[in-house]
């Protein structure tokens, strides 16, 4: 059984969204940005909120 992933790494959020890694960790220092940091050394990007981000980004809006 697979099941969907609640979080993203930051590597994987850069896959996702096609950006470098260097451009993913700027994205995480932005207040605006929902990157969560679990620990000192580890942020998470919950999914669902980096979609609705994306999406306010390109000017839709969030249901």
């Amino acid at each position: 059984m697979q099941t969907q992933k609640l979080v993203y790494t930051v590597n994987e959020a850069a896959k996702a969204l096609g950006i470098s890694l260097p451009v993913a960790y700027e994205l995480c220092n932005r207040e605006d940005f929902p990157a969560v940091r679990v620990s000192s050394k580890r942020i998470v990007i919950p999914v669902d909120a980096l979609n609705q981000w994306l999406m306010q980004k390109a000017g839709h809006k969030s249901n």
